[in-house]
């Protein structure tokens, strides 16, 4: 072989080699990385308690979807509430069903479908107690009613801590958003002017009050405030109460309690004070004092296709912006920020879900890296569409006051002269736990009935009755209060408006929604026979209308 072809083909091979380290080296992208801000590993929670897990998620190609796990079972996937940001913050909340140590997981995909290490942590699950010890930390506890107009009763009560868990780490300064889920236990309905109001300790530059949405007696709601970090490190906390339309305070007192971190040192500089004063002081009064100015008019389009549209006036003098926006739909809250080129004036936020509250910021940043100014707009999404669906009995079961079970769910009294009373259980594993419950119908399929029930036994009600497994034990002697529908006739049986359930009623699906079964009773109204030795008995089928808000 000649030397001219060797030389030749030796630069072809190193020609090679280098064009695929170069190849292979811009295609490298940092894979997805994920880490867990709450609770500690080794943390005891409680079963049948929601447990909050906040985990940070970073990916270089955008984040598609974050996957919590327990004991390798996969629970929920959450995707960020717009595109796909570099950065994620996430609250998975999770219910422990029973008592030991659990390893929870979290793991984080880019959009080419790279996944991250799994982020773990252990955390002790124990056993649910009957009464806990009150300290200032637990969960606001009932109130006393408070009398409304015409007669009706003032009262809310804590559900969940939506966002922002007790203990968050908040940097100084820095502005959140501060979500309750609240329940309208008392026998009102919350119109328009009922408030959340601040009710001492620390406000965090919170308003005096924010407006609570309209809330049906029974029904829960998601009330947030605009809050921001004291720059005080330390713990912190602010208290909150509902106000009715006519000034009342009513209901349990609600809290948000957060540590702020310490800030981050400054790095030591070289050059002395007085080298330092002359060479960036007077330009920096300059360039930012005379020839900046920050963002205006800050507003929110919901476009057609659903998605949020930000748009504002441009700043003078910025380099660039940097964003931040929350949004909270369900149960399910998440978060994200990032950064945008300098004379931007809009951000597509992406589709938003409904029934959800967002908060949008858009902050303006010097060439100094100082911030010129800030803008912030809160936002509502439409409601979810209601959704209707109707349920037949999963059981039914009677029992006679002598003790008897039978399978019918019949109500009245018997020949031999005992009281007989029915039981049913409705599966309500279709309505989804975070679902909020507008009303109900316990709607009549058919009937017939032995003797006069009605003329001899008087009404016949439904009760909420949490029975549980069928037994002798469950037969309720009369008097007793509570129903939630009363027939008084054969004719009422079909009539639409009779069949309606009250607050209790509604209310009382609401809370079997974590249960996954709603279960009734039925008798008539005081005497357990009429003792004439002639059975007088109501025999109903009987099935649940629900409808409700996704």
């Amino acid at each position: 072989m000649k030397q001219g072809n060797l030389a030749w083909i030796t630069l072809v091979i190193v020609f090679v080699i280098l064009a695929t380290l170069a190849c292979g080296l811009e295609s490298d992208k940092s894979t997805p990385s994920v880490t867990i801000s709450a609770p500690p590993s080794g943390t005891t929670v409680t079963a049948g308690e929601e447990v909050q897990i906040t985990s940070m998620a970073v990916a270089e190609a955008g984040i598609a979807r974050v996957e919590l796990a327990v004991n390798g079972q996969v629970m929920r996937r959450d995707e960020p509430p717009s595109g796909n940001p570099t950065s994620f913050s996430v609250v998975q909340p999770w219910v422990p069903a029973a008592e030991g140590e659990v390893t929870v997981s979290v793991i984080v995909y880019d959009t080419e479908g790279a996944a991250s290490e799994t982020a773990a942590i252990t955390l002790q699950v124990a056993a649910a107690v009957a009464e806990a010890t009150p300290t200032p930390d637990v969960t606001p506890t009932p109130v006393e009613d408070v009398e409304g107009p015409s007669g009706c009763t003032l009262n809310a009560s804590y559900v969940a801590d939506v966002t922002i868990p007790d203990n968050t780490k908040v940097a100084p300064g820095a502005t959140f958003v501060k979500t309750w889920r609240i329940r309208n236990s008392g026998t009102c309905d919350w119109e328009a002017g009922f408030n959340m109001v601040f009710a001492g300790e620390e406000q965090m530059g919170g308003p005096a009050s924010v407006e609570a949405p309209a809330t049906a007696a029974g029904s829960t709601a998601d009330v947030s405030v605009n809050l921001t970090a004291p720059d005080e490190p330390g713990a912190h906390r602010g208290n909150w109460r509902m106000q009715s339309n006519d000034g009342l305070a009513f209901g349990s007192t609600v809290y948000v309690k957060i540590v702020v971190q310490e800030p981050t040192a400054e790095p030591t500089v070289e050059p002395t004070e007085e080298a330092t004063e002359e060479a960036t002081e007077e330009p920096t009064e300059e360039s930012t004092e005379e020839s900046t100015a920050p963002p205006t008019d800050l507003q929110v389009t919901f476009q057609a296709d659903g998605s949020a549209l930000f748009t504002w006036n441009d700043a003078v003098g910025e380099k660039k912006y940097d964003y931040e926006i929350s949004f909270v739909a369900g149960m399910v809250g998440a978060a994200s920020a990032g950064d945008l080129p300098a004379d931007t004036t809009s951000y597509d936020g992406g589709t938003m879900g409904c029934g959800g509250h967002g908060d949008f910021t858009i902050i303006a940043i010097a060439e100094n890296d100082s911030e010129i100014g800030r803008l912030s707009i809160g936002f509502d999404t439409d409601p979810c569409p209601e959704e209707t669906v109707t349920l037949d009995p999963a059981s039914r079961g009677q029992v006679e006051s002598g003790g008897g079970i039978y399978s019918p769910n019949n109500a009245g009294d018997t020949s031999s002269d005992e009281g007989l009373q029915g039981f049913i259980t409705f599966d309500v594993t279709s309505i989804p736990d975070s679902a909020t419950i507008l009303s109900a119908k316990l709607e009549v399929v058919s009937f017939d009935t032995l003797g006069d029930p009605f003329g001899n036994l008087g009404c016949l009600r439904a009760y909420v009755d949490n029975y549980g497994v069928l037994d002798a034990s469950d037969y309720t002697p009369p008097p007793v209060t509570g129903a939630i529908v009363r027939f008084c006739s054969e004719g009422e049986l079909n009539d639409s408006s009779v069949q309606e359930l009250n607050s209790t009623g509604v209310g009382g699906i609401q809370d079997a929604l974590a249960d996954d079964q709603f279960q009734i009773r039925l008798q008539f109204k005081d005497d357990e026979t009429d003792g004439n030795g002639v059975a007088d008995v109501a025999r109903i089928t009987f099935r649940l209308e629900v409808t409700y808000q996704p």
